[in-house]
């Protein structure tokens, strides 16, 4: 059974301050802030309130953290200003705001830097590095995280040094270099334990664990993970337990130890339900019903995916609803704004017709009763025309706040489209799936294979549009990449000598050309493993490569193997099979030309205009 992995972790990015949002700290600040002097005192308040604010209302949280900063700034008090950038930074960074974090992180350690607060410029670092771990900047990610552990490490703080060596690990983790990953895991493992930390400790433990498991040591991954557990039961953490219930059994169901893995993953969903925790849920019914496909349970497996896919869609209507509260809360806030604006607009006119009327009335009292009628004509005329100007200009705000708010509403539509097409996709590929692990006729069998790789390939990208802030165009090297590492795990348990080789341009592409693209991709690579290579070679290569060629304003994909070749005179009308046949039909719809080149290998270049 092929397995994708839906091992869940607490990946620990330790920042300088976690978010909470507590009622009753709220209302006691809310308290103080109102007899508060304007002093430091209180862009402390306003900081703290920034981020007690953060998780619940962060339109609400980013006021305090800026009129803390705006107060800050009128007292010179550099430390307070810091402070308040660091808890925005954070509030945007829980938004998904990566650009607007990394700014307020940055000015934060400057300031920090040239004040000499050395706790302020190591917790900035971190912050810093998390925002790029979370873009996958890894490199950069690095730079920032160890320039914290050395300031760190020079104050000989242990908590700090151990959460620099947890987030390094994790940054490891993710550019899947596990090697260098615990050598950091174990340093802050050993430090929490010291400091007796038992939430740290139990979250790193999960971490190795996941190492364990990527590298097929079971027996230390489980190991690992029952270590957490015990710490979550001395704790009450249910959360955490059934986490690590689920990851214990995806660890028995990559062993094919089916039986354990179910009662784990029983247990896993009973403390889920338990505690409410719908997207541990989501993970036990899909392991549920991987597993009873296996053991030949069809009926409980279709059971478990039609759960997996409630829940699925449950927490797809949350999110969206969150989205609908966001777009009401900036709805208020423009309007208001908007409100103000006029408001400021209309002061400013009736300032301008006072002046006016003053001067009307010296020129009445000086007697020159024709220039006053004069200026008073000029004045109803110019009345007449800044009235007609602020209606016009009333209608057009009118309209265009109208404008962005549809625009707003039409882009959640689109999202919850494509949520709603990945899942049904998705639960098509399920279905196909299902259909294979029954015994019959191995040709009908590959055809449904067949069939769900190209839903699989239409499933990433929708799944990549969710995603993404433009609902009709993705990155080509993420999509390609996710797509490549789909179609090999497809092999990797029946081939194993054959490597693939991506090199991919990071261009942007509307969703009409990535879709045959992708597919092409499918065909031609998985023509690739089954029918390019001999059993008994060695350093068996596929290429892919994907670049524009900004001269003749074409993209080129080049799909390529270093196997036994094509044979002489290939025709692929005549002697190729469906999976050609349909390679040809998505080359014609992008008004592209496909070649099959034989040299040390096939290759297959297909050229479409941009």
């Amino acid at each position: 059974m092929h397995r994708l992995g839906t091992i869940v972790f607490f990946f620990t990015m330790i920042f300088s301050y976690s978010f909470s949002q507590n009622k009753s700290s709220i209302d006691s600040l809310t308290l103080l802030l109102k007899t508060a002097k304007p002093d430091t005192n209180k862009v402390i308040l306003l900081s703290q309130l920034c981020y007690e604010y953060a998780n619940s209302d962060p339109n609400e949280a980013l006021v305090y953290g800026r009129l803390g900063e705006s107060l800050a700034n009128q007292l010179k008090y550099k430390k307070g200003t810091a402070l308040c950038l660091g808890k925005m930074g954070m509030v945007y960074y829980n938004q998904g705001e990566y650009e607007n974090a990394l700014v307020h992180y940055l000015r934060a350690l400057k300031l920090s830097e040239e004040i000499g607060n050395a706790n302020g410029v190591s917790d900035n670092l971190c912050n810093i590095g998390t925002v790029y771990r979370t873009q996958k900047k890894y490199d950069k990610a690095l730079e920032y995280q160890f320039k914290a552990l050395k300031m760190d490490e020079a104050s000989g703080n242990k908590y700090a040094i151990a959460s620099d060596h947890t987030n390094i690990g994790n940054i490891y983790f993710d550019a899947e270099n596990y090697q260098k990953a615990m050598i950091y895991y174990p340093k802050a493992l050993k430090v929490f334990e010291e400091l007796s930390d038992k939430q740290n400790t139990a979250t790193v433990l999960n971490n190795i664990g996941g190492i364990y498991f990527s590298r097929k040591n079971y027996t230390m991954a489980i190991e690992n993970f029952n270590r957490a557990i015990k710490i979550y039961e001395a704790e009450g953490d249910k959360l955490g337990i059934a986490i690590d219930f689920n990851n214990i059994g995806e660890v028995y169901a990559d062993q094919g130890k089916y039986d354990k893995a179910l009662d784990y993953y029983k247990k896993s969903l009973l403390v889920a339900t338990e505690i409410g925790a719908k997207d541990i849920q989501k993970y036990n019914y899909n392991g549920l019903a991987e597993l009873s496909s296996a053991l030949n349970d069809y009926k409980s497996a279709f059971e478990y995916h039609k759960l997996y896919f409630d829940v699925t869609n449950e927490l797809l209507n949350s999110e969206t609803s969150s989205h609908i509260n966001e777009m009401a809360i900036k709805y208020e806030t423009e309007e208001k704004e908007k409100e103000n604006v006029l408001l400021k607009e209309e002061n400013t006119k009736q300032n301008f017709l006072n002046q006016h009327q003053k001067e009307i009335g010296n020129y009445l009292i000086l007697g020159l009763v024709s220039v006053s009628l004069v200026g008073f004509t000029f004045f109803s005329r110019s009345r007449r025309k800044e009235k007609e100007k602020e209606n016009l200009e009333k209608i057009v705000s009118e309209r265009t706040f109208e404008l962005k708010n549809k625009n707003k509403q039409k882009e959640l539509m689109l999202q919850e489209i494509h949520h709603r097409v990945k899942n049904n996709l998705q639960l098509i590929s399920s279905l196909l799936r299902l259909q294979t692990n029954f015994k019959g006729d191995k040709e009908v069998d590959e055809i449904l294979s067949n069939c769900n790789n190209r839903i699989k390939c239409m499933a990433i990208l929708h799944d990549k549009l969710c995603q993404a802030n433009d609902y009709s165009e993705i990155n080509s090297l993420e999509y390609f990449t996710e797509l490549t590492s789909y179609v090999s795990g497809n092999y990797d348990n029946v081939i194993t000598n054959i490597k693939t080789d991506l090199n991919v341009t990071p261009l942007t592409l509307h969703i009409n050309k990535l879709i045959p693209c992708g597919l092409i991709m499918n065909e031609l690579v998985s023509n690739a493993y089954k029918y390019a290579f001999n059993e008994s070679d060695t350093d068996n290569t596929i290429k892919i490569s994907f670049s524009k060629n900004a001269v003749n304003q074409t993209y080129e994909l080049i799909i390529s193997d270093n196997g036994k070749g094509l044979p002489e005179n290939f025709d692929a009308e005549e002697q190729g099979g469906l999976g050609l046949v349909i390679v040809q039909s998505l080359v014609e719809q992008l008004d592209g030309k496909i070649s099959y080149i034989r040299n040390k290998g096939t290759s297959v270049e297909i050229i479409f205009p941009v």
